[in-house]
């Protein structure tokens, strides 16, 4: 395996995590949310491509599962770190 391909198959999957949670309607770290008819499909976008860069290092099930094991992670994290920034924010 090699790391860089990974780090950036990584980077790629953050990407497309935090494109999708700044399109979300409620999501809390933009005054409004970006516009879905271009984040999402650029977030989508980047998925596809780490899910490539994954299956250029790995098995179809281990790049499969650790695409969606950390996509999922980056889900319940990101609103999370949201409500911490704006908590430090009003103190």
């Amino acid at each position: 395996m090699h790391s860089g391909v990974i780090a950036l198959a990584v980077a790629l999957n953050l990407l497309s995590a935090v494109l999708f949670y700044l399109a979300a309607p409620r999501q809390q770290w933009r005054s409004e949310a970006l516009s879905a008819s271009v984040a999402r499909p650029a977030a989508w976008s980047a998925l596809a491509v780490s899910l490539l860069l994954w299956l250029t290092q790995a098995q179809v099930a281990t790049a499969l599962f650790a695409v969606l094991t950390l996509t999922m992670i980056l889900f319940a994290v990101l609103p999370y770190l949201a409500a911490w920034r704006k908590l430090g924010s009003e103190r």
